[in-house]
């Protein structure tokens, strides 16, 4: 793993001499089934209503672009745990530490020679990291405060939180919100009651309605730029894997997942990419543009 990449993109440029990577990617999916993308229950109604937004005086409805790099997070961190067994051994433990419902890393005293084993990789680069986060040398970092000393380590080197970020590192990837036109007749009410898992019952008072977006059989774009991702690179890879996962089995976005709600298949074929690369003086070096799914694929594992 190139760290000094890595971290670059969170704070500054430790190697002006290195490259710089320029990823925008446009995938176009075919919605399957309505979709419920609320903006919460409101006190006392008990609504979860579609969000939309309003511009030029025109109503839209809008999936969050927070809303898709959660659900990408999710298959990436359930991918990374299964590719463990074919890994360096202490990238996989970094991997395995990972608390993907925490956003965070499991901090326990036994990973103490797996900490200084990833520290000594890379002193420089640890040393300057406390002290751009923390205004203090690792060692002392150490001494002060372990838990956040060993997040820092760890996040580094772990490629989900090189794609999404984490407490103390950006992430790669920038999502943007998909807009989607308002249509009269394109929003349903579905009433729900809320079951207690305990019991398996219905919950007192807990009748409440859905709005449901019904745009099925139309197209959707989901466009995200990926910034400082090298090629060929574990965090790279592991991205290429998401995307090839999601062209199988499709994309489940907002709520009702598990009835069915949500669901998009991407359209292989015309997802387009465009890649550039820079030297430290902002030169173009080979700008690269792609269409197709494989070709992506190809790029993000070469």
């Amino acid at each position: 793993m190139n760290v000094f990449v890595r971290y670059r993109s969170n704070t500054i440029s430790l190697e002006p001499s290195r490259d710089c990577h320029l990823l925008t990617v446009k995938l176009p999916f075919k919605v399957k089934a309505p979709i419920i993308i609320g903006k919460g229950v409101e006190p006392g109604l008990n609504i979860r209503e579609t969000i939309t937004i309003t511009i030029g005086g025109k109503q839209y409805f809008i999936i969050p672009s927070g809303s898709l790099k959660g659900v990408f997070r999710k298959l990436s961190a359930a991918i990374a745990y299964k590719m463990v067994n074919k890994l360096q051994p202490h990238i996989g433990q970094v991997i395995m530490t990972h608390d993907e419902d925490k956003v965070k890393h499991k901090i326990d005293m036994e990973y103490g020679d797996l900490i200084e084993q990833l520290y000594s990789q890379n002193k420089d680069v640890m040393d300057r990291i406390c002290f751009s986060k923390k205004n203090m040398s690792c060692n002392r970092l150490k001494k002060e405060d372990l838990e956040t000393y060993m997040e820092l380590v760890l996040s580094l080197y772990c490629p989900i939180c090189s794609l999404y970020g984490s407490k103390h590192y950006a992430g790669v990837i920038t999502f943007k919100p998909v807009i989607i036109p308002f249509e009269e007749k394109t929003v349903d009410i579905r009433y729900h009651v809320a079951i207690d898992r305990r019991s398996r019952t219905k919950e007192d008072r807990a009748l409440y309605m859905d709005h449901l977006l019904y745009y099925v059989g139309k197209a959707v774009n989901i466009e995200f730029i990926v910034k400082d991702l090298e090629p060929g690179s574990l965090a790279s890879k592991l991205l290429a894997s998401t995307l090839e996962y999601i062209s199988v089995s499709g994309l489940l976005v907002g709520g009702g997942k598990s009835i069915g709600y949500g669901l998009m298949e991407m359209d292989k074929d015309n997802v387009v990419w465009s890649y550039r690369r820079y030297t430290s003086y902002n030169e173009y070096i080979s700008p690269m543009t792609g269409k197709g799914l494989s070709t992506l694929l190809d790029l993000l594992r070469e």
